[in-house]
């Protein structure tokens, strides 16, 4: 099988001949080239080549086309502030007040310079792997991007509410977030994505009970992934198990879940109809030793052992860490070639 055929045999269920593994290697692209991290996001030919690179250097099954996910926001008229080491931040927010929030004018994200670097890096992957390795294409959840351009604590207290301002702004607020979401994935479908990933951290039971998850996120999502033209994986970013119940029938081909969900449960909280993808931890990469990641890949394909599949061996979200050892990042694969499947 190519890494196409077993990604798509484990997410249906069909028996693939080994558990996939997903290496979500957003930087490392930029060491294997000798670019500083500023450079290497800002143009799609870099991308697309530190993509190449990654996977003919590790042997993974996928190619991820979006530099960072924040480069969401930039549409918005956000900053972002970049790192030596390590992912960008957004450091000035669009909207500053919410009497804003009705003249917010919706964006094209093609229309700006970074994002058409994404779909040229996006297109350069699809002209290289298309039919042979995924390519991956990814977006802020719409219940999510409110965070990121007005800021976490704005956007909290206008979903807590009760005072009248989320009667007023809360559903139009939202629904401008989802038709920009909605077009950004289908431009990176169109372009030759096969999956989105669509990451919404504000969507977590670190954050919503399953009640608020219910009223609020969700009515939110099943709107977004309606009119999204393609494939979709949904990322809590968070912790997921509870709410996953909440989410089984939902359209979506695979659940990313944290290193803090149980994958024996969270498998049990989706009826086994969906695919798992997960769950090691990405922040602790840094400072394990190659035996200890090995062991942690281990305990996770153990547990979804399963001949049919229904899983992805992956890093947690949203990456991989800079500063992560080429051993550990190996060990990934050698855990999974050394697993019996059954």
């Amino acid at each position: 099988m190519n890494s196409l055929e077993r990604v798509l045999a484990a997410a249906t269920f069909q028996g693939p001949d080994r558990p996939p593994v997903f290496l979500v290697l957003l930087q490392q692209g930029a060491i294997e080239m000798g670019l500083p991290l500023s450079d290497y996001y800002s143009h799609g030919d870099h991308i697309a080549e530190g993509q190449t690179r990654l996977i003919e250097k590790y042997g993974h099954d996928c190619v991820v086309g979006v530099p960072h996910i924040v480069e969401d926001t930039l549409p918005f008229g956000t900053e972002l502030k970049y790192y030596d080491a390590g992912p960008p931040s957004v450091t000035g927010m669009s909207i500053k007040r919410y009497e804003q929030i009705p003249e917010l004018k919706v964006p094209r994200a093609a229309d700006h310079p970074q994002m058409r670097e994404t779909l040229s890096a996006i297109r350069k992957l699809a002209n290289r792997f298309k039919g042979e390795v995924p390519i991956i294409g990814a977006a802020i959840a719409p219940f999510s991007l409110p965070s990121m351009i007005m800021g976490t604590k704005h956007f909290i207290h206008l979903m807590k509410d009760e005072t009248g301002l989320r009667d007023k702004y809360w559903q139009t607020l939202l629904n401008k977030c989802v038709e920009y979401v909605t077009q950004w994935a289908n431009d990176q479908l169109e372009a030759g994505a096969d999956i989105i990933v669509l990451a919404d951290g504000m969507a977590s039971a670190d954050l919503l009970t399953p009640q608020e998850f219910q009223t609020d996120a969700l009515p939110v999502l099943k709107e977004t992934l309606s009119k999204i033209n393609g494939y979709v994986a949904y990322e809590f970013v968070g912790k997921a198990e509870a709410l996953l119940p909440y989410c089984k029938d939902l359209p979506v081909v695979a659940f990313l879940v944290g290193s803090d969900d149980n994958l024996t449960v969270s498998k049990g909280n989706v009826g086994g109809s969906k695919a798992l993808v997960g769950n090691v931890n990405n922040i602790k990469l840094t400072h394990w030793d190659r035996d200890r990641v090995y062991y942690e890949c281990r305990k996770a394909l153990h547990s979804m052992r399963n001949r049919s599949g229904g899983f992805i061996l992956a890093n947690q979200g949203p990456e991989i860490p800079y500063h992560t050892s080429e051993e550990n990042i190996r060990a990934f694969m050698e855990a999974v070639h050394d697993f019996e499947m059954n």
